[in-house]
């Protein structure tokens, strides 16, 4: 989710909405992300987004970057759409899946803005239930959760609100970083031991600002010559795992769908790091000026 800078409106006019639903095609088409679900809203936009190869921060940062640039164009502003970073909750199966699909499904109803979802021109209910959703919308996995009957989830949808769905709504407004179990969000904790690490070892995580990590990645990323295949979330989630970031936090923080998915692109990098020796100065210097930011 990302909301307007100073809670501003972020779309003007259909046309604005238009234009948007464009860049964010043309950004998961580039991206690799896969789109689930869409809401427009007056002043923000809710994302059902999953990331199979992460690149969830450049995704966004794409989307953000071209949609405001147009924005200002066309209307004439300057400066700041959108307020800070975006918000993002990892979330845990299919089962939470689709009930974030049905909060965003259920978004401008619950504002008021129509009395039934399916109403909304701007929102991707309309391509679950009628069909027709564009190559960029993937509408089958959240279906298969009720055996690609569009009726019954059109049903769910409309349905008062669950026990679970009041679990998503409370984990959304609270701002937590992730929706799942008891037992998920305890594994999410950043002193959390991560891999059979014993509690003395996850009392000694350092206070990362995972913004200031990301910053000096990027300029680390920019400023070597380093291959176009290494991505600056790579070297993030390397310096941030040997800082002691725990996996489930950097799975959430870069858009990747498991910790597991972590570990692989973290040991790809440090394979690669053995045999390039400008992957390894670079990984040092990011590893360097992070340590220094996360101690200051």
């Amino acid at each position: 989710m990302h909301r307007g800078s100073r809670r501003q409106l972020i779309f003007e006019d259909d046309q604005d909405r238009r234009r948007f639903l464009h860049r964010l095609g043309a950004t998961v088409e580039r991206s690799g992300v896969v789109l689930h679900a869409f809401a427009l809203m007056p002043n923000h936009y809710h994302l059902l987004v999953e990331c199979p190869e992460g690149g969830l921060s450049q995704a966004m940062k794409l989307l953000n970057a071209s949609y405001a640039q147009e924005f200002n164009w066309r209307h004439g502003y300057d400066g700041h759409l959108f307020r800070g970073r975006f918000r993002s909750l990892l979330i845990e199966n299919d089962a939470y899946l689709v009930e974030v699909a049905r909060y965003i499904h259920r978004n401008s109803m619950s504002a008021s803005l129509v009395q039934q979802p399916l109403l909304d021109p701007w929102c991707s209910h309309q391509f679950y239930i009628q069909g027709g959703a564009p190559s960029w919308l993937e509408t089958e996995r959240v279906l298969t959760y009720f055996r690609g009957n569009s009726a019954t989830f059109a049903e769910f949808v409309d349905a008062e609100n669950s026990s679970a769905a009041r679990a998503v709504i409370e984990a959304i407004d609270q701002k937590r970083p992730a929706i799942g179990s008891r037992a998920f969000l305890q594994r999410l904790r950043p002193d959390a031991p991560q891999d059979g690490e014993t509690k003395a070892s996850a009392a000694r995580l350092l206070p990362i600002d995972l913004n200031a990590l990301e910053h000096w990645c990027e300029t680390c990323v920019k400023a070597a010559d380093v291959p176009a295949w290494m991505r600056t979330a790579d070297l993030c989630m390397a310096v941030g795992r040997h800082l002691g970031v725990p996996l489930p936090v950097l799975a959430q923080r870069f858009g990747f769908v498991s910790a597991e998915s972590v570990r692989t692109r973290i040991r790809r990098l440090n394979q690669r790091a053995q045999v390039e020796p400008e992957i390894a100065r670079v990984l040092q210097e990011a590893t360097t000026r992070s340590r220094l930011d996360a101690v200051a």
